[in-house]
């Protein structure tokens, strides 16, 4: 059989095919593009027996949101593979997502999105990632989405590409009893001000883990980090709404500077019950989303 095909599209094909093609695959077959033609068009297709693509040669939505909003906080350790994936948790209001990484977790309510049937998902973090950027270049409008429980896999469609993945199998933590309901202490704080203080904290924080200590009063709040070489940062944060108890917790700056970069919002509310217990956040312009925080214990 004589195959002709435009180069540009061929390209442009194989790049959609590229992160589903393994460095050093386990069987020799899988570092391979499998190409299928017919009488009107040529299907390529390639797979690592996580993640496949398949592309007919001749977005979204909710996806993206899934992605910026709960993507960052999954767990990059293939030794949990569960802590790896996105949740998709079917309920009567909709589907709720969520990541962790044992230190932190997100979560995000597509809330316009009802579901068939009550069910849960496991669905690859960094494959999902894919998905959206393959969204991104098609363009598309729209985008399928069904879940074969037979094959363990989910399928994609976004205009002539076709996309699968292996759902990840394994009981997820029981998130729901990490969030916590009530608080002592409640704080508003302008993001752009902390989002500053905390990168000159963390010049001073890089030796202790990136921690840093937040401290709470009726009148100011502080953001304070020290490094037996450099000595210590305090700042104080302009513009600050705090109701309830005075409190002193510390926790991992990067964390929180992931949460704003994701919802990209002006004000950023915390809610605290304890210098040990977990911290609630929220961005107010974004209330489906959710984000939980675990403190480390402060010394001194």
């Amino acid at each position: 059989m004589k195959i002709i095909l435009l180069q540009e599209n061929l390209n442009k094909g194989l790049s959609y095919l590229s992160k589903a093609i393994p460095s050093n695959p386990q069987l020799p077959v899988l570092s391979s593009v499998h190409i299928q033609a017919t009488k009107t068009n040529c299907v390529i297709s390639a797979t690592d027996l996580y993640f496949g693509v398949r592309v007919e040669v001749s977005a979204s939505e909710q996806l993206q949101l899934i992605e910026q909003y709960v993507g960052f906080a999954a767990s990059t350790d293939q030794a949990r593979p569960v802590l790896t994936s996105i949740l998709f948790e079917a309920t009567e209001n909709g589907v709720v997502t969520v990541t962790t990484d044992g230190f932190r977790l997100a979560t995000y309510k597509v809330s316009n999105t009802i579901p068939e049937s009550s069910t849960k998902l496991l669905l690859q973090a960094n494959a999902l990632q894919e998905v959206n950027r393959i969204v991104k270049q098609v363009e598309e409008e729209s985008i399928s989405f069904v879940v074969s429980e037979e094959l363990k896999q989910v399928y994609f469609s976004v205009g002539d590409v076709e996309m699968y993945m292996r759902l990840i199998e394994g009981d997820y933590p029981p998130y729901e009893k990490i969030i916590p309901s009530s608080f002592t202490t409640e704080v508003t704080l302008s993001s752009g001000e902390l989002e500053d203080n905390i990168k000159r904290a963390l010049i001073f924080a890089r030796d202790a883990s990136n921690i840093i200590k937040l401290s709470i009063t009726a009148e100011t709040a502080t953001l304070s980090a020290s490094s037996p070489s450099l000595g210590n940062f305090s700042g104080e944060l302009p513009g600050t709404k705090s109701t309830g108890e005075a409190i002193e917790i510390a926790f991992n700056a990067k964390y929180v500077l992931d949460i704003l970069k994701a919802c990209k919002s002006e004000l950023l509310w915390m809610g605290m019950t304890d210098s040990l217990k977990p911290v609630l956040c929220r961005a107010p312009e974004i209330p489906e989303a959710e984000y939980v925080i675990m403190p480390f214990k402060v010394n001194g």
